[in-house]
């Protein structure tokens, strides 16, 4: 008996391998009746797993053109003139009021002044009012930021137009300095 349901077990076994192999398999539905199916839905769910990943991979492409294509954008705008980053607000008040109410250090707009120039090496020259040598810096733009020394410049692009939002830090004491890059007035 074991003999015999060994052998039917094998030969059970070596069809549903072929069918297998095949890329057909048999069901057996809840009424008795069999159903032979392809595994074409196998391949084309494959075929949608590589497309996922080919669309992925596109977004990823694409996303890398863009932040080079800002990136020219940004340089472009950077290198065609001089900056400066200025303080405009000490502890949430315009710095000029918060220096005159003694609520900031005196020197806090002259102190925390740097004139900045880049270069389209990706390098920067930055000084600070009174110094006389600038100390070069590298600059890097990521995908919305400009970093260059101790500062993160956050920035936007609309219609091929730079524009720069404020940032803040702190100085010496613990105040909170919100700064501004402007052009520099010569």
């Amino acid at each position: 008996m074991f003999k015999k349901v060994g052998v039917t077990f094998s030969i059970m076994l070596t069809a549903v391998l072929m069918l297998a192999g095949c890329g057909k398999h048999q069901t057996e539905n809840t009424d008795g009746s069999s159903k032979v199916t392809s595994s074409k839905s196998t391949a084309t769910s494959g075929q949608q797993s590589s497309d996922t990943h080919k669309s992925k991979s596109n977004i990823f492409e694409i996303s890398k053109r863009k932040l080079a294509n800002d990136k020219k954008i940004v340089t472009e705008k950077l290198t065609s003139q001089d900056y400066m980053i200025m303080p405009v607000l000490y502890n949430g008040e315009d710095v000029n009021q918060a220096m005159s109410k003694q609520k900031a250090p005196q020197n806090t707009a002259h102190d925390y002044a740097i004139s900045v120039h880049f270069e389209n090496n990706g390098t920067a020259e930055l000084t600070h009012l009174g110094q006389v040598r600038p100390d070069d810096e590298t600059y890097k733009i990521s995908a919305q930021t400009i970093s260059v020394g101790e500062n993160q410049i956050p920035y936007r692009i609309s219609n091929k137009q730079v524009s720069f939002s404020s940032w803040t830090g702190s100085d010496t004491q613990g105040g909170k300095i919100t700064y501004q890059l402007v052009v520099a007035q010569n």
